[in-house]
């Protein structure tokens, strides 16, 4: 697919970017240029790469975080561009460890949070956000969400069908 000419997401993480995957292919699925900035000095260099995204066209920024990082409100603090942040839950932690403390954020560093391991949302806030600004993307997610609609239309209309429901 084609992408949305200057629409731009960024996603930032302290830990392996594999668990970014279905944020970055619904992004790639909606024409959305990615920028990926996963480094192990994630704090000086991310905070320097976010202090420049707007500049470099980015719309929207994706952080992900593991416990004990406030890496989303950190980057919140130095931009003026939307910030998601997904907490990241690793084998020991329990997530909600790592939500509740975004939740109860700075004032002055709003992060728009989502579940534990939420990427995919995270990638249709993206979406979301930045139809705001291109009309192209607000149409694509229209047709997303109606396909949705119909997916789970004939999954209700086939499982009726295979217990005689109605």
């Amino acid at each position: 697919m084609a992408e949305i000419k200057a629409a731009k997401a960024a996603i930032v993480t302290d830990t392996d970017t594999e668990i970014l995957k279905d944020c970055i292919e619904l992004l790639n699925q909606f024409g959305v240029e990615v920028v990926v900035n996963s480094d192990s000095d994630i704090l000086k260099n991310t905070v320097e790469y976010v202090k420049n995204a707007e500049a470099d066209g980015v719309g929207v920024i994706v952080a992900g975080y593991k416990k004990g990082s406030n890496l989303a409100e950190v980057l919140a603090k130095v931009t003026n561009i939307p910030v998601i942040g997904v907490p990241i839950k690793l084998k020991e932690d329990k997530g909600l460890d790592l939500l509740l403390p975004m939740t109860e954020g700075l004032e002055s560093a709003p992060v728009a949070t989502l579940a534990v391991n939420g990427f995919k949302n995270a990638g249709l806030l993206c979406v979301q956000i930045l139809s705001t600004k291109y009309g192209e993307l607000r149409e694509k997610m229209k047709n997303y969400k109606s396909d949705l609609k119909q997916m789970v239309e004939k999954k209700d209309k086939n499982l009726k069908e295979q217990f005689n429901c109605n």
